[in-house]
């Protein structure tokens, strides 16, 4: 599925495209013992992570091919994508009209524009119950933050269920207060356990 990735397949697909661990987690922006955490099955990729790694593995494969053809480099080019990437709208706005006006002016990047055509790079869309899924279980946190959401939300939906049995608190707002407490202590108990979750995969990499 397009939406996982097991530590077998990102491995193969790593190697394949001759990315070594270091370079996978310059790419991602991540350390390489997270990489390789992932590929010992250690802890899994997260699912904010799994698109752009296919991202990064397919465009390093795309790369592949368009060497294998032997265009010609462009100096400006090379230079213009190891710059670091854009960090605001801005500077991606800037970034994007200095790459259009060397376009316009470069035959050889408009070759290698054209032969990168022969080779698309899409991924498809990632269904609706994917992204209820990956917000609900924290996917847009750092991967030692994401528990802290699924254990909000059981605190809180047992905290409700609890309240609305027993009507332990008395009033509307006494049940959402309680609720937010409640959820509140769900959210700190998964955050230490994803806390604890990442340091010790951590220290089982470096003792390897």
């Amino acid at each position: 599925m397009m939406w996982t990735i097991s530590p077998e397949e990102l491995t193969r697909l790593r190697q394949a495209v001759g990315l070594s661990s270091q370079g996978l987690a310059e790419f991602l922006h991540v350390s390489e013992a997270t990489v390789a955490n992932w590929e010992a099955g250690a802890v899994r990729v997260p699912f904010s992570q799994v698109r752009h790694v296919r991202w990064v593995l397919g465009f390093s494969a795309r790369n592949q091919a368009i060497k294998a053809i032997d265009l010609p480099e462009c100096e400006w080019s090379t230079k213009f994508e190891d710059r670091p990437e854009p960090e605001t709208s801005e500077e991606q706005r800037r970034s994007e009209q200095e790459w259009s006006a060397h376009l316009a002016t470069c035959r050889v990047c408009q070759e290698r524009e054209v032969v990168k055509k022969r080779f698309p790079l899409v991924l498809p869309p990632q269904p609706l119950w994917f992204e209820t899924l990956s917000i609900l279980m924290g996917g847009w946190l750092p991967e030692w933050a994401e528990p802290s959401v699924p254990g909000a939300l059981v605190f809180g939906i047992v905290g409700l269920v609890r309240d609305v049995r027993l009507t332990n608190v008395p009033g509307t707002w006494g049940t959402i207060l309680d609720v937010v407490l409640v959820s509140m202590v769900g959210a700190a108990a998964g955050l230490a356990m994803g806390v604890f979750r990442y340091y010790r995969s951590r220290w089982k990499t470096r003792a390897v």
